[in-house]
């Protein structure tokens, strides 16, 4: 019996390390991610034991419930090629739920490990390209205030890297929201460098200019963190205030971002006809394609991978060549799940999301409170959990946060202690 409990416990222990290494990878080439996943879930099945069930939450379904949509849109498509297409890169949303919880007790000792793991990894990418950034102003004679110049800010900063800066932020921003929950109970030296640590991603934040992850950030730090955190909330909230009028005094220093959360702001909700590969048509005309698109279809939608072929012959018909040769898909997640799905399909959606919400608040959650509002926000104007990089990001943490918050709103402590 001894001997069995340690084998389990050994092999839990390769699982969690694999889960270590996947995390560490997430901020970087999508092909260090998915080189882990393999081993991850082989490792798993080695050692399945029927016991282990227990730990899936009655609501599983639930967390399976994109992937669930999409294989339903399968069944109406037209294009069936492409829905196999989409199902094969949403795979990980159907394998997270079901191997996570046999592969490692999901408990607060190992949550925090992995995101302790998770955020040194994110600190170090940045601290790479803050330090290409500074090669580059060497080799040029650069004073340390070109800087600001946009060549190092979005997209252009993230390359080195191989990685859109959407996601790079939303991956910044989830770190940044664990360091703050750790704070509260952190000794006075661990205090000083979790706040380091934050300063560093801030100032990350900052070069990603990513509007949405940016603004749902600061909302959540200003208003809901103290909400989460009962003690010196007003405290928390003039320092928050300071952190955000310096945040604006220092961003007002770059043409970038002031016309960035400016005039660009309001050009991507307003048509123009200034259109270039660095200022494509406005967001706002491929949501009127789409839209335009879900009211001949409104209940069912059109199935799953007839996004871009449809939204392509839009874009031909409204002379938006740049969306068009660029195959541009709606870049907003809720549009996206009309097209494929209807109405039917997003109030499943919401009604997941809105789930997943509950789960955050009965558990008192904050991290997995601001994973869920900066994603939520983040689906206004991106298709997340249609790229690879969002759906290893979605899967992964929001099984993990999902299933720990499950545990404690349902008050199953015996999950957390016994295999």
């Amino acid at each position: 019996m001894s001997n069995q409990l340690s084998n389990r416990f050994n092999f839990e222990n390769i699982n969690f390390v694999l889960a270590i290494l996947y995390v560490v990878m997430l901020p970087y080439n999508m092909l260090y991610s998915t080189l882990v996943i393999y081993p991850f879930i082989l490792s798993t099945l080695i050692f399945f034991r029927r016991e282990k069930i227990k730990r899936y939450p009655k609501t599983l379904f639930i967390f399976l419930l994109v992937f669930i949509l999409s294989i339903i849109g399968c069944f109406y498509t037209q294009d069936i090629s492409k829905g196999f297409n989409i199902l094969e890169r949403q795979l990980t949303i159907f394998i997270y739920p079901i191997i996570l919880p046999l592969a490692f007790i999901i408990n607060k000792k190992r949550i925090n490990i992995l995101f302790f793991f998770f955020t040194l990894s994110c600190i170090a990418a940045l601290l790479y390209l803050f330090g290409v950034c500074l090669i580059y102003l060497y080799n040029n004679h650069l004073p340390i205030t070109y800087l600001f110049n946009p060549i190092f800010f979005n997209h252009n900063f993230t390359k080195p890297i191989d990685i859109h800066a959407g996601y790079y932020s939303i991956y910044l921003s989830l770190a940044i929201s664990f360091m703050l929950s750790v704070f509260v109970d952190s000794k006075k030296y661990q205090k000083f460098l979790i706040i380091l640590a934050i300063v560093v991603m801030s100032v990350g934040l900052f070069f990603l200019a990513s509007r949405n992850t940016i603004i749902s950030t600061v909302v959540v730090l200003l208003f809901f963190f103290p909400l989460f955190n009962a003690k010196n909330k007003m405290r928390f909230f003039s320092i928050s205030v300071v952190l955000v009028v310096l945040f604006v005094l220092v961003g007002g220093k770059s043409n970038y971002i002031r016309t960035r959360f400016s005039n660009e702001l309001i050009e991507d909700i307003r048509p123009n006809n200034h259109y270039s590969l660095e200022n494509p048509e406005p967001r706002i005309m491929r949501w009127q394609c789409a839209w335009d698109l879900i009211k001949k279809r409104p209940f069912w939608g059109y199935g799953t991978g007839e996004e871009i072929k449809l939204l392509k012959a839009e874009y031909l018909k409204r002379n938006m060549m740049i969306s068009y040769k660029e195959e541009f898909n709606t870049h907003n997640q809720y549009l996206a799940v009309l097209l494929k799905n209807g109405f039917f399909g997003l109030i499943l959606f919401l009604s997941m999301l809105l789930y997943f919400f509950r789960l955050a608040i009965q558990s008192k959650n904050f991290t997995y409170f601001s994973f869920l509002i900066v994603l939520s926000v983040g689906f206004l104007t991106e298709n997340f959990i249609d790229a690879n990089k969002g759906i290893f990001y979605f899967a992964f943490f929001n099984t993990l946060l999902g299933y720990h918050a499950y545990y404690i709103a349902n008050d199953t402590k015996a999950i957390e202690t016994d295999g």
